[in-house]
């Protein structure tokens, strides 16, 4: 797919691969909405971006339906159509399932799938209306390696991996394509904190400019899929996908030093976002129902 003069719509624009992505795209000539909960932080991507008169600026908290809708009607507004939908907005928390309170599974779950899957139906019928449209999900890694101490995180972005294939099935009749990218560990704000625990692990991180190229290459490209890393990366899923029991002993001996590392990267993503309850604590148990025995 030609990028130059389409219109797209990137979530998560702020920093990371969205930020990294939406410079390459403004550049190479597409015109762009750029959504994130911190204006500040679009304005200063924009403004660091080549042909910055390209760009829409539309803060927007892609847990709130109503903030999607109107990032779809100001786009519109603004540039007459839209052609590229990239769903890349996203954030992780490391913990035990035991250890997860319900708002915090909730969020993670709205975020990574529920977000994407509202925010598609929304622009889908302006992309359905362009000669070629392309609507890419930036899922993880962690959907195809499954880490523990990421259940809700793994689930939600799995599913976003299952949507994009059921999605693409809906769509063979028409002009528009479907992506699924799965980054590796990329330089963003959810593993700055915890930069020395990955280096410790030798676990690669990618710069953001890194894993934006790759996804930009695939965009143009005809691919369904692709995986943003390297031969470890590549290796990991493989491996999982054909003999999961290979990496349970591996992960298992990991285990403490990845706890470690989630107590370092959690105090970081709770400032992200606000949760009540720490997640070291469960939350009160509910109420006994009227009648039942609680002896």
């Amino acid at each position: 797919m030609e990028l130059t003069d389409k219109v797209a719509i990137v979530t998560g624009a702020s920093s990371g691969i969205g930020a990294a992505l939406t410079r390459l795209l403004l550049a190479c000539g597409t015109q762009v909405a750029l959504a994130a909960r911190r204006e500040d932080r679009l304005n200063a991507v924009l403004a660091s971006s080549t042909n910055p008169d390209r760009g829409l600026v539309v803060p927007t908290d892609v847990t709130e339906h109503h903030a999607l809708a109107s990032l779809v009607d100001r786009t519109l507004d603004q540039f007459g159509q839209i052609d590229v939908l990239v769903n890349n907005a996203g954030d992780g928390l490391t913990a035990t399932m035991q250890d997860h309170t319900p708002e915090e599974i909730a969020y993670l779950v709205t975020v990574n799938l529920i977000a994407p899957l509202w925010l598609t139906r929304l622009a889908l019928p302006a992309i359905l209306d362009r000669p070629e449209g392309l609507v890419v999900n930036v899922s993880s890694m962690s959907a195809l390696t499954r880490l523990p101490l990421q259940a809700p995180y793994v689930a939600a972005k799995s599913g976003l991996r299952g949507f994009a294939k059921a999605l693409r099935r809906d769509l063979l009749e028409t002009n528009v394509r479907v992506l699924t990218v799965f980054p590796g560990t990329v330089d963003t704000e959810m593993t700055a904190a915890s930069r020395d625990q990955l280096e410790e692990l030798r676990i690669p991180v990618h710069p953001a400019e890194f894993a934006a190229e790759r996804i930009y290459r695939a965009m143009r490209g005809r691919r369904r899929e692709a995986i943003i890393g390297g031969f470890p990366e590549r290796l990991l899923a493989a491996l999982d996908a054909v003999a999961p029991w290979l990496l349970d002993r591996p992960l298992q001996r990991l285990r403490p030093k990845l706890e470690a590392m989630a107590a370092i990267s959690n105090r970081h993503a709770r400032a992200r976002f606000s949760i009540s309850g720490p997640i070291e604590k469960n939350l009160a148990p509910s109420p006994a129902p009227p009648g039942s025995n609680s002896s």
